[in-house]
């Protein structure tokens, strides 16, 4: 079974794991809010926005139409798998606690999120961002041509 906790230093090790994976749950939460928000953001521009309307428009507009829907859904993939490597991390946290409990139980958070020395977790994250950005832009520039021709 898990390691025995006992007195003030088992307590604060529980405090410990407990900040550590609170924290986890909220990066997940918000980063979260961002998957939904490009897909919804896609989702809204391709069914809202009539299709004769986006036709008419110039090619290099289409283009850059396509070009923000593609890249919205890029940013949620990235931010969704970011996410994903998160929970992996959430889980081995909480297995690593429950089988010896120990202060060391951010060694997964840190060694793979806390740190810049292991970007490809930090580099997925700033991956979705910049493509929510630029799908975002190119959208509201189509936006604009279309609200002022």
């Amino acid at each position: 079974m898990g390691a025995s906790i006992d007195g003030e230093s088992g307590t604060r090790k529980i405090e410990y794991a407990n900040l550590v994976l609170t924290v986890i749950n909220e990066d997940i939460g918000r980063v979260h809010v961002r998957v939904t928000a490009a897909l919804g953001l896609a989702a809204v521009f391709i069914t809202q926005l009539p299709l004769d309307t986006l036709q008419g428009l110039p090619l290099g507009f289409r283009v850059v139409t396509l070009a923000g829907v593609v890249l919205l859904a890029l940013a949620a993939v990235a931010l969704f798998y970011y996410t994903h490597l998160l929970n992996r991390a959430r889980i081995a946290i909480a297995a690593n606690f429950v089988h010896a409990a120990s202060e060391n139980v951010a060694t997964k958070w840190s060694g793979d999120f806390g740190t810049t020395a292991n970007e490809p977790y930090i580099w997925l994250y700033n991956l979705g961002q910049w493509l929510f950005a630029i799908g975002g832009v190119a959208l509201a520039v189509v936006i604009g041509k279309l609200l002022l021709p």
